[in-house]
């Protein structure tokens, strides 16, 4: 009975599909239904994010200048010790 209202209460191409079926329960029916209508609302998720657009943010990379020769041995000097320390090595 219950089952009854729902194919005669729904119309269009859900109807349809309820009425194809020759074993239809009221709980195939609700199933049914519940599957109908979730692939509808995925559609119309879809078509809707079409007129979206998405930027995406890029980060733009400057050209640096190289330090003076001062600068990088300090640099240079203060690396060779850090790695010679954590080897344990005195190589310095």
């Amino acid at each position: 009975m219950i089952r009854d209202k729902i194919v005669f209460s729904t119309s269009g191409k859900m109807q349809q599909i309820l009425l194809r079926d020759d074993e239809l329960d009221l709980r195939k029916a609700i199933k049914i239904c519940q599957s109908y209508e979730q692939a509808n609302k995925q559609i119309q998720e879809m078509k809707g994010d079409g007129d979206k657009v998405h930027k995406i943010k890029t980060k733009k990379h400057h050209a640096t200048s190289k330090p003076d020769s001062k600068q990088e041995k300090k640099t240079t000097e203060a690396h060779k010790l850090k790695t010679a320390s954590f080897v344990g090595r005195n190589t310095i």
